[in-house]
């Protein structure tokens, strides 16, 4: 579910009223956005806007003053994701489109200034030698109730995490560490390269379900002998001193 979440920063607002006067419009804005039932727009925290590294990191400042940190504080960010009708969830992606595509609908139905639909964009540099993924982390630890004379409502705070998934033969925190032979590419594009404890460090492989020279066999298609694939072949010169040790 988290991976399907979108958070939204609402300018001057505090939880309480979030929850008291603003809650069901959100929720029918994004029901209308997304053309689904209100039951399926799931709310899954509500916290003050305080992560000041997460706001010099978009607006490439080197330094927040009082002021401004005060501002963010008033901020509100919502985290929600969107069920679907049959099973799952929608995508944060499609969630985030949806939402940019009906701003201003939001905003009337809220009563309230939408600051930002929140995305980390992960920086090309930030994983040296992989992929970087940013999500969103919950902290059970932490909760944050919210409270008002006609309801309440209470959720762990979250934060958004930064991961970087290393391609093979590197690792570390940023995909910066050497840790098998993989990392150096020996083997041709169409293999795979499997590190393992031999003389060389690695072996090149097909991909699971191919065969072949060049890996462009399709086992699953392989219905007669024209194909087959030989698992532990035997030449003709092992044969023939096999055949001799046994007389």
């Amino acid at each position: 579910m988290l991976d399907n979440s979108v958070g939204i920063r609402f300018r001057d607002v505090s939880p309480e009223s979030f929850i008291l006067s603003h809650r069901k419009g959100f929720v029918r804005a994004v029901r209308n956005a997304m053309n689904c039932k209100s039951k399926d727009v799931i709310i899954v925290s509500v916290q003050p806007s305080r992560d000041d590294d997460l706001l010099r990191a978009r607006r490439n400042v080197d330094y927040l003053n009082e002021r401004s940190k005060r501002y963010i504080h008033k901020d509100l960010d919502v985290l929600f994701t969107v069920r679907k009708s049959d099973d799952g969830f929608y995508s944060s992606d499609t969630i985030r489109k949806a939402l940019n595509d009906n701003l201003e609908e939001l905003e009337e139905s809220t009563k309230l200034v939408v600051e930002e639909i929140i995305r980390l964009e992960c920086n090309n540099k930030y994983c040296l030698y992989g992929s970087c993924q940013d999500h969103y982390v919950l902290d059970t630890s932490e909760l944050e109730p919210v409270s008002t004379d006609v309801t309440s409502f209470v959720s762990p705070k979250h934060h958004q995490k930064l991961e970087c998934l290393c391609n093979e033969g590197y690792g570390g925190d940023r995909c910066d560490t050497i840790v098998n032979e993989c990392a150096r590419n020996p083997c041709p594009v169409f293999k795979i390269c499997i590190p393992d404890a031999s003389q060389t460090g690695y072996s090149c492989q097909c991909p699971e379900g191919f065969a072949g020279p060049s890996c462009d066999v399709d086992i699953s298609k392989c219905h007669d002998q024209n194909c087959y694939i030989a698992r532990n072949p035997m030449s003709f010169h092992e044969r023939v001193t096999a055949v001799q040790d046994h007389q």
